[in-house]
């Protein structure tokens, strides 16, 4: 409408479906090359590129707009509208939950498909971060032998954790931007409310943190002031005070690897991916493994641990 009328942006909204516009207009160029042979792996590498992009942005915006997929009602429940061309004229109504859902595992699958296994660049896509990603989505269908396996498989291709005794916790922002845990690097856009200088960290979770955990000092800092008594957080993976950090990482492999065990009776093998992990985030030596047979009691630990990452 042409009218002086100020527009209200939704950044979210638009920002993500501008990724998949890109995608799809990179699926639909690359359609129509004729490629040689010593071409093939360059190209199946940009095809894999397009459809990792388009399935993690369709990801992110049925996190934001939709309700939490449940395997009974998704076929009723709405979902996003799925724009599989880069054509803009065209009218394409919300799909439903079920189907959104399965768009992002196609994708994600192609992906896995093209990609290559590793690469240097952690803001390109590759198989890991593919896997990782299949895992994270398998994990919120409650598809937790899937979530298992692929989980696996990326840890399979990556498994290194940053040990936080390496880190600096008297530094403004002691994690770098690339660590060697990112699988692949993505950050929201900036969010006044959530920038460090006005969110403050729940009191409560803070306090759950042992005064060994390296990560009490390491992921926050006392606010001063008038805001003295409270905590801000610091130990963003984007190396920034805005911009949140939601890209793919090892850890949250072994997390989705120790709850998708656990959830699949595999005790043993949830102990030890949480158990390596806690070590790396826990003051030198000083670290005692968790143990536990009651399977309740270490699912808790677990997605504690999750909220505590």
């Amino acid at each position: 409408v042409w009218n002086d009328a100020v527009m209200n942006t939704a950044t979210s909204w638009q920002t993500t479906y501008k990724v998949i516009y890109q995608s799809n207009q990179v699926l639909e160029t690359l359609s129509g090359i004729n490629i040689g042979m010593g071409e093939r792996l360059k190209y199946n590498e940009l095809r894999g590129a397009a459809y990792f992009f388009r399935g993690f942005a369709f990801h992110q915006l049925l996190g934001i707009y939709t309700l939490p997929y449940e395997q009974g009602k998704a076929a009723s429940t709405l979902g996003i509208p799925l724009r599989l061309k880069p054509d803009l004229d065209n009218a394409v109504q919300r799909a439903s939950l079920k189907d959104s859902y399965e768009q992002v595992l196609s994708d994600y699958k192609n992906a896995i498909q093209l990609l290559p296994a590793k690469g240097l660049l952690k803001g390109r896509p590759y198989k890991e971060s593919a896997f990782a990603a299949m895992a994270r989505i398998s994990l919120e269908m409650n598809e937790y032998e899937k979530a298992y396996r692929y989980a696996d498989s990326a840890l399979l291709l990556n498994s290194e954790l940053l040990n936080y005794n390496s880190l600096n916790s008297a530094a403004a922002l002691p994690i770098q931007r690339f660590n060697k845990e990112v699988l692949f690097q993505a950050i929201t856009g900036n969010s006044s409310v959530l920038v460090q200088g006005a969110a403050k960290i729940d009191s409560i979770l803070y306090r759950s943190y042992d005064q060994n955990d390296l990560r009490k000092k390491i992921l926050f800092k006392p606010n001063t002031g008038t805001s003295a008594g409270t905590y801000a957080f610091k130990g963003s993976y984007n190396n920034t005070v805005a911009g949140l950090f939601v890209g793919l990482t090892t850890a949250e492999m072994y997390l989705v690897r120790a709850e998708a065990a656990v959830r699949t009776g595999k005790v043993n093998k949830a102990l030890l991916d949480l158990n390596f992990l806690l070590k790396n985030r826990w003051t030198k030596d000083l670290y005692v493994d968790f143990n536990a047979t009651d399977e309740t009691v270490i699912l808790q630990k677990i997605l504690m641990e999750r909220r505590k990452e």
